[in-house]
């Protein structure tokens, strides 16, 4: 069995490798200093997910999910519909060192469709809302238009999902 190249090393190489590949300037896309990358993750994390270590999905405060049957879909095909075309805030979210990037969802897309990373999550620069991806292919979204748009995909066949429960502790 061929080893995973992405397994190497951790998903923030893998994205600045990615961002090299596809010769992306920091027009596209931008990683931001370690200090100003960690009051932005906890900004992030105060606004959508409940205290904790678990998985960011886990601690959503509120939202919806989303699949769909095909398993060769990838939620990279899914950013452009979901996600408004203005600036966001991009984090791998799985064995990660507390990487954000900054570009458009767009660009966050195409480097997706490289890295085929599946533990990721964007949020708009002004906190109105958050998508996240997991490893189970389930996009988690919350705030609008990010609940409004799933929530149309949720009525096609094959997909399934729903509203999220309210966490304990949620604001």
């Amino acid at each position: 069995m061929e080893a995973d190249p992405d397994d190497a090393f951790g998903p923030g190489e893998a994205i600045r490798q990615a961002i090299a590949a596809l010769s992306l300037t920091a027009e596209h896309v931008l990683e931001l200093p370690p200090l100003e990358a960690a009051v932005i993750r906890d900004s992030v994390e105060r606004k959508f997910l409940t205290p904790g270590n678990d998985w960011w999905w886990e601690r959503l405060n509120s939202g919806t999910s989303f699949w769909f049957s095909d398993r060769r879909w990838g939620g990279h095909i899914a950013i452009p519909y979901l996600c408004p075309d203005t600036p966001a805030w991009f984090f791998p979210v799985y064995n990660d060192e507390g990487e954000v990037f900054s570009g458009r969802p767009t660009a966050i897309a195409k480097i997706l469709e490289h890295t085929r990373d599946n533990e990721y999550a964007l949020a708009d620069v002004n906190l109105n809302w958050l998508l996240i991806e997991n490893h189970h292919s389930v996009i988690f979204g919350s705030g609008e238009p990010i609940v409004s748009r799933l929530s149309e995909w949720l009525q096609r066949a094959g997909c399934g999902g729903g509203a999220l429960e309210p966490r304990k502790g949620s604001t």
